[in-house]
């Protein structure tokens, strides 16, 4: 189960950090271009997606805090 769940983990972080990358990328070529169109669409299609993924990786983080603790001894 934990294998399971930390695999998930790492999907969704690595996912959210290239599609973040992506999007500094993107911005930087319309700062290059001085092409501000770009920056905005990359800005409106890209940000909600990026904070979804951060929003999944960290409750996925959240839950295998409690999955990692150790059981008590009575």
């Amino acid at each position: 189960m934990k294998g399971v769940i930390n695999n998930i983990f790492l999907f969704f972080l690595i996912l959210a950090i290239l599609t973040a990358l992506c999007l500094v990328a993107i911005q930087i070529v319309s700062v290059v271009t001085v092409n501000g169109s770009l920056a905005i669409w990359a800005k409106s299609t890209l940000q909600t997606p990026v904070c979804i993924l951060c929003s999944f990786s960290a409750l996925i983080a959240f839950a295998m805090s409690y999955l990692s603790k150790p059981a008590k001894e009575n």
